[in-house]
């Protein structure tokens, strides 16, 4: 683990930034009958009863050498939401994958050949 982590402590380019992208999917839910009051020496009553709401996509790009957060909401979840969060400054990305970040990050795939 320490290895791939090695691999977010180069230092920071303004031309080639390390972006780690995400998406989550989330339930909405309400509360359906009103929490009890707490009382001296008792603790707040709460009942687990709810209803749904839903369901949003939350889509999020971190720059962590920039300490930037990018966050966005959406109800659906299409590869057309997917690319407007991944591209909404219209921004080209130069993938900087290499070969030797990949035996990194994929080590467990990667076959031993022993001569």
């Amino acid at each position: 683990m320490e290895s791939v982590l090695d691999v977010y402590k180069t230092p920071y380019d303004k031309k080639n930034p390390v972006v780690r992208m995400d998406e989550s999917p989330k339930q909405l839910i309400k509360q359906t009958r009103i929490p009890i009051a707490r009382k001296p020496g008792q603790d707040t009553k709460e009942d687990y009863e709810y209803s749904r709401k839903g369901v949003v996509n939350i889509f999020m790009a971190n720059e962590p050498l920039k300490g930037k957060r990018y966050i966005r909401i959406k109800s659906s979840k299409t590869k057309k939401d997917w690319q407007q969060s991944r591209n909404t400054k219209k921004a080209k990305i130069n993938w900087q994958f290499r070969t030797d970040d990949a035996r990194v990050k994929l080590k467990r795939l990667y076959p031993t050949i022993s001569s």
